[in-house]
This record gives structure tokens, C-alpha cells and sequence, in this order.
């Protein structure tokens, strides 16, 4: 059985931080580049002038679509999904830069030393 985590027991490590905006934004970047790629998939493919071929384009066209289980249509919420996390760790690294900061602040201020 896991225990909840205490206060003491949860740091913030700048490096890792930055190591995990670093993954997300290149995670962002495939991404966007297999929504460009979904996007050349679903044209049309060139399959005959027939009833077989033209329903076999219109079908692979649909797949690689912005249909809810076609292929572009569960990447833009996956992207989504990674910039929303993307922005909470640069908004969590701020808030403790700038909480580190200020009790820095506070400590020197206390103690009469400049800021």
C-alpha cells in the first residue's frame, strides 16, 4: 500500500523541469508533424473511376480525417492534452522561481543584508 506524500517529502528540481518542457515541446513538434502528414492522407487516393475505387478513397480519406476515431481527430486532443501539461510545468517553475525568490528576499530583509 503507497503512503500520501508529506510536505516534506515533495521537492522541486529545476533541471527536471525544464527537462520535462523540453519532452512535452517535442512531443508537440511529432505531433505536428503527423497531423501534416494525416493531412496529405486523407486526400483522395487516386484509386479508379469505379464504385470499388472511389468508395476505397473516400473510406482511407475518412480514416486519416478529423473524424472522432480517425487518425487527425484523436491527434489534435492528444496535442492538446500536451500543451495543457506543457503549461502547467512552466506555470509551477515560475511560481516556484518566483516563491524562491521572495523567501530569498524575505530571509536577506530579515537578517538586514541587501537585496
Amino acid at each position: 500500500m503507497t503512503q500520501p506524500a508529506k510536505p516534506a517529502d515533495v521537492s522541486v528540481d529545476p533541471s527536471a523541469g525544464k527537462k520535462l518542457q523540453t519532452m512535452l515541446a517535442a512531443e508537440m513538434q511529432q505531433v505536428e508533424s503527423w497531423l501534416a502528414k494525416a493531412g496529405e492522407l486523407s486526400q483522395r487516393a487516386p484509386l479508379g473511376r469505379n464504385p470499388v475505387g472511389e468508395a476505397m478513397a473516400a473510406k482511407f480519406a475518412d480514416r486519416a480525417g478529423d473524424g472522432g476515431s480517425a487518425l487527425a481527430g484523436v491527434l489534435k486532443p492528444y496535442k492538446q492534452v500536451l500543451q495543457q501539461a506543457h503549461d502547467a510545468v512552466v506555470a509551477a517553475m515560475d511560481m516556484y522561481q518566483s516563491t524562491e525568490h521572495h523567501a530569498v528576499s524575505s530571509l536577506k530583509a530579515a537578517a538586514g543584508t541587501e537585496v
